[in-house]
Parts: structure tokens; C-alpha cells; sequence
């Protein structure tokens, strides 16, 4: 059985938050080492004499227990409930283990259902994705999750006000920051965790996007719209009817956006929980599409949809703040305690690259300086 208990704590990664996982084992192992210590007392009084010339009086003493002992019978039962209580805590050690990898598991296994759910995208038919045109919002999605390094935003998705937009009616959080503070990095995480939130729940629905400076087709709200509408589409058993409906009405060319949102409503309306997350309204020009984008949040917002949750992020600008109308206690800025260690944990990774191996000797002035100049970028 210790070597069972050897090989799973041989083979098991703890990570930091484990702390209260290693406090058990190490309890367990703590008990069974007492137990262990009180057998080997009790089986000193039955081992051979260790002195070089055993006196005739120690061999009379130790002969005399050993054909005494076996009559002892509440001896013998403390011992067997000794061993018993041994046997108890390195199972439990084990359990312990065991279970915290089967939740591991279950972790893995709703992120691959989430990928899984992610890409049932091909389930709708060919000729309507084609007509709808919809941008890939996974490049973008995929390049900030690249970005990230181990609990990088994990701050965020355990703040209070992340768990109340979960769960709040018609709720919406925005995220505002400097250009390169991280924003579509905290998005990519916050999308993530929504996707673990909804496990294959069907009545829940996730849609994303991220607006893009340098890609013209990721600028405007048509763009924004129509891969919302073809996600939480191939989401319903149902959802591609809403886009045949769509198509059949606007055969030659694309309808207005007007037209778009009132689908993307009908949609929301067939799920109990809808989680929209915008990443970079900022990034769509102000000189020609940002303000409509602006006031479809607004409209979307107005609708005041029960089951509807947005999430935005953005630079800190007065015309973004105005069209949201977000309660200060639903804005988060990128320039906190929290953003200060998402830094210093990407510097350390960096430093720990082969690349940069060599310049380990000042490695904590380094990490002093940039995490201190950084300013939150």
C-alpha cells in the first residue's frame, strides 16, 4: 500500500493552489507515522537482544513475553486496530489523490467538449456560411490564448465581479486599459472560463469576437454580428432555420445590420444564458464604423434581456464609456496589484527562455524595472 502511496505521490504535479491537497496527504502520512512508531515500540519488547552477550536474565524476559503475548488478546486487538488505522490513512492519502486527478479530468474533458462544441460551426449548411461571410474569430482567439502564460488572468475570472456577471440578470462588465495592457488576453481567459461555465449546457450559449485594427473584415458591425450569429446558431439543435429564414429574405446580398440584430435577438431569446464577449471596440475606426458598432452595444444593452451577458473591453475613451453606461462597480481597469503579477509572471517566463538563460545573475533587477515601468502594458 506505500508503494501505492509512493507511486501516486511520484507521479502527481502539485500545483500552488493545492496547498490544502498537500496538508491532507501530508496529515495522512504524519498519522501513519505515529502508528508506525508505536508498533516498532510494541515490537521491541519481542526482538532479539541486540547487546553482544545477551544476559541468561534478558533471553528468561524475552522468552517469557513471547509465549505470554500471543494470550493478550486486547494487546492483540490495539494492535490490529493499529494497523487498521494505518491502512485508513494511506487509502485516504490515495482517495485524495485520485480524486483531485479525476477532477483534473473532468476539467480536461469540458474543455475538449467546449472545443468540441466550438466547432459544431460545420454543422451548418455550406451554402449559408458561405453567403453569411462571417470573419474567423478563432485566429485572434487562438493568438492572445498563445500570449498567455500559467494564471495569467486568473485574477479576473476569480474576481467578485466576474462571479456576479455569471450569474446576474442582464449583466455586463467592461474592461478598459492602455493599447498592449492585455486586454484580449483577459478576453481570451474570460472566454474560456464561460465555455467551462457552460459544460454542454444546451440552454447556454457563448459568442465571441474580436475587432481588429490591421483587418479590415473585423472592423465594422456587420462583421461583428454575423459570426455571432453563426456561433450560437450552431449551438441550437434548431439554429441554422433562423439563418435559412434569413438567407431566403436577402438572397443577393447581405442584410443591414439592423436586419442582422434582430436575428441575433431571436436567438438570444432560445437559450436560457447568452455570454457575448467584444474584445477592442476601440480597434474599429472612429473616422467610419465605431460609432454604429457603439450603438448596436447600446441596442443590444436596451433590450434588456434577462439571460443577455456582455462583456467588453477597450481603451478608456469618453465616447466608449458613454454608449456602454456601465456602473463604475462593472468596470475593471487594467492598471491594479493583479495586472502588476500577470506582468512579473510573463517576465519570468521570458527569463527562464534559453535565450535568455544568460542574463538569470539579473534576473531580479530585470524583473523589478520592467514590471515597475511597465505601467500596466
Amino acid at each position: 500500500m506505500f508503494r501505492h502511496l509512493e507511486d501516486a505521490l511520484s507521479s502527481h504535479t502539485f500545483e500552488e493552489k493545492e496547498e490544502s491537497l498537500v496538508n491532507s496527504v501530508g496529515t495522512s502520512i504524519t498519522n501513519c507515522n505515529d502508528l508506525i512508531r508505536k508498533l516498532q515500540d510494541k515490537y521491541q519488547k519481542f526482538a532479539e537482544v541486540k547487546e553482544a552477550s545477551p544476559t541468561l536474565k534478558d533471553s528468561f524476559k524475552l522468552k517469557g513475553r513471547q509465549v505470554a503475548y500471543p494470550f493478550r488478546k486486547p494487546t492483540l486487538l490495539k494492535l490490529d486496530e493499529d494497523i487498521s488505522k494505518i491502512q485508513e490513512n494511506v487509502s485516504f492519502a490515495l482517495n485524495v489523490l485520485q480524486l483531485n486527478d479525476a477532477q483534473k479530468l473532468h476539467k480536461i474533458v469540458a474543455e475538449i467538449q467546449a472545443n468540441v462544441d466550438s466547432m459544431r460551426i460545420q454543422q451548418i449548411p455550406r451554402y449559408l456560411t458561405d453567403w453569411l461571410e462571417a470573419p474567423d474569430v478563432t485566429i485572434d482567439h487562438n493568438a492572445a490564448r498563445d500570449k498567455k502564460f500559467k494564471n495569467t488572468g486568473r485574477w479576473l475570472i476569480e474576481s467578485p465581479a466576474f462571479v456576479t456577471w455569471l450569474k446576474e440578470e442582464n449583466s455586463m462588465i467592461w474592461v478598459k486599459g492602455l493599447p498592449g495592457s492585455g486586454k484580449s488576453i483577459l478576453c481570451s481567459t474570460a472566454i474560456e472560463a464561460v465555455w467551462q461555465q457552460r459544460r454542454g449546457d444546451s440552454q447556454i450559449g457563448v459568442a465571441f469576437f474580436y475587432f481588429t485594427f490591421n483587418d479590415s473584415a473585423k472592423q465594422d458591425v456587420s462583421s461583428m454580428i454575423r459570426p455571432l450569429l453563426l456561433q450560437l446558431s450552431s449551438q441550437l439543435q434548431d439554429g441554422h432555420a433562423n439563418l435559412v429564414q434569413l438567407y431566403e429574405s436577402h438572397t443577393f446580398g447581405l442584410p443591414p445590420s439592423t436586419v442582422l440584430l434582430d436575428c441575433l435577438r431571436n436567438l438570444i431569446l432560445k437559450f436560457r444564458h447568452v455570454y457575448i464577449l467584444v474584445d477592442a471596440l476601440d480597434e474599429s475606426p472612429r473616422s467610419g464604423s465605431q460609432e454604429a458598432v457603439l450603438e448596436a452595444m447600446e441596442t443590444l444593452r436596451n433590450w434588456g434581456l434577462q439571460g443577455l451577458h456582455l462583456f467588453v473591453t477597450s481603451r478608456d475613451e469618453r465616447d466608449i464609456g458613454l454608449y456602454l453606461d456601465v456602473p463604475t462597480t462593472r468596470q475593471i481597469t487594467m492598471q491594479n496589484r493583479e495586472v502588476a503579477d500577470d506582468i512579473a509572471n510573463f517576465i519570468n517566463g521570458r527569463l527562464e527562455d534559453r535565450i535568455f538563460k544568460k542574463l538569470s545573475p539579473w534576473g531580479g533587477k530585470i524583473r523589478e524595472a520592467l514590471t515597475k515601468g511597465a505601467g500596466g502594458v
